[in-house]
């Protein structure tokens, strides 16, 4: 099974100290291949050429709005105005756009910003342990979101991660290697995508 590897800041708080933040490295393994899809975009046709779209693979702990609009939540809901092809997976989920200028607002645990790795745990009662460097109730205000602006280009494949070296928490995009492009144009032509309860018809 392919999976991205990303090395991305991992924020958390120094207690009782200056208050500042400490960055970490942390690598994710964030496995895209049969990713769960999400058309943000209108029409009454599935668009399985990946030159006319553009795509964003998300990690599954962050929740995703473009210009405004939900896609999907940090809970895993998706918009039920948008169409999905769902799967088993559940580290990583794709969202395919028309190209073009969007605002992407992505919402993620400010503690654990990669998604929740065999370093860092959350246990069903609420706490959390990272890398065991902090282990206590996960602290209120620390769901962090970011706003950025991308021109999305048709064609082109984007993983959705924390900045480098950064924080701010600010998101930014990166890209897919190409030799792994073939795995998402893939998943794409085989999907069989829900209908929303405002379209009417059959699966695609």
């Amino acid at each position: 099974m392919k999976k991205i590897h990303l090395y991305l800041p991992l924020l958390f708080l120094l207690p009782l100290l200056s208050g500042c933040a400490s960055v970490m490295s942390t690598m994710t393994n964030m496995s895209y291949e049969d990713a769960p899809i999400v058309l943000a975009y209108s029409g009454d046709d599935v668009i399985r050429d990946q030159s006319r779209v553009a795509t964003l693979i998300v990690p599954a702990s962050y929740g995703v709005m473009i210009d405004d609009m939900p896609v999907r939540d940090r809970d895993g809901k998706v918009s039920p105005d948008l169409r999905l092809a769902e799967t088993g997976n559940e580290t990583a989920y794709m969202v395919d756009v028309l190209p073009g200028t969007y605002k992407l607002t992505v919402t993620y645990d400010g503690l654990i910003p990669g998604g929740r790795s065999p370093t860092a745990r959350a246990s069903a009662g609420g706490s959390v342990s990272v890398s065991g460097s902090y282990s206590g109730p996960l602290p209120v205000g620390w769901i962090r979101t970011s706003e950025t602006t991308h021109t999305l280009k048709g064609g082109e494949i984007y993983v959705v991660g924390l900045q480098m070296m950064t924080i701010s928490g600010s998101m930014d995009l990166y890209p897919l290697d190409e030799s792994d492009r073939q795995i998402i144009i893939e998943n794409r032509n085989k999907a069989q995508f829900q209908v929303p309860a405002v379209m009417n018809g059959k699966p695609d």
